[in-house]
């Protein structure tokens, strides 16, 4: 395992709050045993849909608002014309001109994978003229504090020099790390400086931006196969349980007694793979209550029921709970993840999957996985599906299992990193299968089963092992310490090398999850007695 550095810690409590995060945008390709009926849906993500080509809302005089995936922009600058998918699937046509307003200001900001809110006026012709594009990297009017008492809050929301900034506290993480997120009439990233500068004054210990969270996905999309509503001949045996090892392993473990936390789009409940299977009710941090379902309609819709389909599939006595962190596009945001890690914690979570992640580094989401790994909680990430070697969070974080997807290669009888798949040496430590992954689903057809591909669907093979090696070493555990390193230490010094990469990839992708080698005997280290011969 690669070590990273841990931040401090604190011990979190969880309260309602409410959410988003991001999920997973990725290819889903038609695989054997599934029908040809082949659906393309378009995924993205955001907490508020705001992008309804069909509905448009007024935005209080300043224009009607939309917001979805970049497509396609202006080549060699920012004026032009701009393919966006919208919220409901949607392809917009946006037009901009020199009177538009970008914030940032930068045009290599911009490009094909990130999500823009786009403010103007829809046109006869059905385009959009544009008066502003923004990239949307985080939530408007919110930033959020980590203080040194309630006291130096106070302080804070009542100090003159931020008077224009009306701060006011919009939710509480942690009242006793002093944790909260603040509502604000002023420019957030100038607000953050602000307080930064000026933070010992006012007993600040950090202040962030409240980053969004995205899908892990390629380009922000999916394209699914749909296989119908029954249960197709070869989805317990598919191939990819076998690439890992697992069928020999399910006569010895399960997953019995383990409780496996999916952070996700939540989980359509009344799916029969999860049949007396989940923990409910659950959180939604979305709606602000206790039903954590997988609906829509949405970019992202049925992702967390696909995810849960696979650790169902991989764990098949542990029990689920579910945690809906994005909406049905399949966003949310850093303080949100951070309340979901922090409830399934304090809900008997043992492990937590997250097919998702953001790639801004976030101090509240640091604390709460370090608080997660003390509290003896093996955490599951994605690596993203970029195909970059962009670090994304919370995988990167220290002591966090990073995934990334590989596909194997039948004619050359070997694993490969998947096109889309994200790598790093420093960050990424374990791969799985990840190409058109057959699993549980729910869409507009109704409850069903689909092909999915991704660093999501790689995750959730990560996340099922781990409650396996958990169930394992706690039989063999004398003592109440934690069984997070031993576990990340077992799947990953375990798992099997992909060689032949080629010096781009060798050493980035980590080891191929193998939990036959991780969890059971090696026949050749057995002492084998002769045996007993009857005399005639």
């Amino acid at each position: 395992m690669n070590q990273r550095v841990i931040q401090p810690i604190f011990r979190p409590q969880a309260l309602p709050v409410l959410v988003a995060i991001l999920l997973s945008a990725l290819l889903l390709l038609t695989a054997s045993g599934i029908s040809d009926n082949v659906a393309a849906v378009h995924a993205s993500s955001s907490m508020t849909q705001r992008a309804l080509p069909q509905q448009y809302e007024s935005n209080g005089g300043s224009g009607d608002e939309w917001e979805g995936w970049v497509l396609d922009l202006p080549a060699g600058g920012l004026a032009g014309t701009w393919k966006v998918l919208a919220g409901d699937g949607t392809t917009l046509t946006i037009t901009s001109d020199a009177a538009t307003v970008f914030d940032p200001v930068d045009p290599a900001r911009y490009t094909t994978d990130v999500w823009v809110e786009v403010r103007g006026v829809l046109l006869a012709n059905g385009t959009i003229q544009a008066t502003e594009i923004d990239l949307d990297e985080y939530e408007d009017g919110e930033i959020v504090v980590r203080m040194q008492s309630a006291a130096d809050l106070d302080r804070l929301i009542e100090a003159a020099e931020f008077d224009s900034a009306d701060l006011n506290v919009k939710s509480t993480l942690l009242a006793s790390a002093h944790i909260y997120l603040l509502s604000t009439d002023d420019g957030e990233p100038d607000l953050v400086d602000r307080i930064r500068a000026v933070k010992q004054n006012y007993g600040v210990v950090w202040v962030e931006l409240n980053y969004v969270q995205s899908v892990p996905e390629d380009d922000g999309y999916k394209t699914w196969g749909w296989g119908g509503p029954k249960e197709p001949a070869g989805y317990g045996t598919q191939d990819a349980y076998r690439q890992v090892g697992l069928p020999p392993v399910l006569g010895s473990y399960s997953g019995q007694g383990e409780t496996i936390s999916i952070l996700d789009t939540g989980v359509y409940s009344a799916h029969e793979q999860f049949a007396g299977r989940l923990i409910w009710p659950g959180l939604d941090v979305i709606d602000d209550d206790m039903a954590p379902d997988d609906t829509g309609p949405g970019l992202a819709w049925g992702h967390g029921t696909h995810v849960a389909g696979i650790v169902a599939r991989m764990a098949p006595k542990a029990k689920l709970l579910p945690v809906r962190v994005l909406d049905s596009s399949g966003r949310g945001n850093t303080f949100l993840l951070a309340y979901a890690i922090e409830w399934a914690v304090a809900n008997g979570a043992t492990v937590i999957n997250m097919s998702l992640g953001t790639e801004f580094d976030s101090q509240i989401l640091r604390d709460a996985v370090a608080n997660a790994v003390q509290a003896g909680v093996v955490l599951v990430a994605a690596s993203g599906n970029q195909g970059t070697e962009q670090v994304h969070y919370p995988a990167g974080y220290d002591r966090v299992l990073g995934v990334t997807s590989v596909t194997y290669l039948q004619a050359e009888l070997r694993f490969v990193k998947s096109s889309f798949a994200n790598y790093g040496e420093l960050w990424v430590d374990l791969a799985a299968p990840g190409d058109g992954v057959i699993s549980a689903m729910i869409n507009q057809q109704g409850a069903g089963y689909a092909t999915w591909s991704g660093t999501s669907m790689a995750t959730a093979f990560a996340g099922g092992a781990a409650a396996l090696a958990q169930q394992k070493l706690r039989k063999q555990s004398s003592t109440s310490a934690t069984l997070v390193d031993p576990v990340l230490e077992l799947l990953v010094g375990k798992g099997a090398v992909i060689d032949g990469q080629g010096a781009v990839w060798d050493q980035k992708i980590g080891r191929l999850l193998d939990v036959d080698a991780a969890l059971l005997p090696d026949p050749r280290n057995l002492l084998y007695l002769p045996a007993l011969m009857q005399s005639p």
